[in-house]
């Protein structure tokens, strides 16, 4: 729009932008969950697809699903332990590294 110097057209672009930053991505996935469950029922896959599309960008946006990785916890009866957190789907696991006579090493301590 600014090259063609439509500048009305460019400010409703930015004020479009500005409105979907502004929304909250925990919203827009909710009902993308919602939409993407419909489109499974109704066997409409390349919809459903979309929403999963979509579904994977916003987790860029959430805070919940950036805690991937390797990390380390210090537990005052048992001393140090190394836990990998990865995602299957929405669910966080944690994958023992260093075990214990609690939950050996490459078990999965909590979902």
């Amino acid at each position: 729009a600014i090259e063609a110097e439509d500048f009305v057209q460019a400010a409703m672009l930015r004020d479009d932008l500005a409105e979907l930053r502004s929304r909250d991505p925990a919203v827009l996935a909710s009902a993308l969950r919602r939409e993407l469950d419909e489109r499974v029922k109704q066997e409409r896959y390349s919809e459903a697809a979309r929403c999963r599309d979509q579904l994977l960008v916003l987790r860029r946006f959430q805070p919940q699903y950036q805690l991937a990785g390797l990390w380390k916890g210090n537990y005052p009866n048992h001393g140090e332990a190394l836990v990998r957190l990865h995602y299957e789907g929405d669910t966080l696991l944690a994958t023992k590294i260093t075990g214990d006579e609690h939950v050996p090493a490459g078990e999965v301590t909590f979902r």
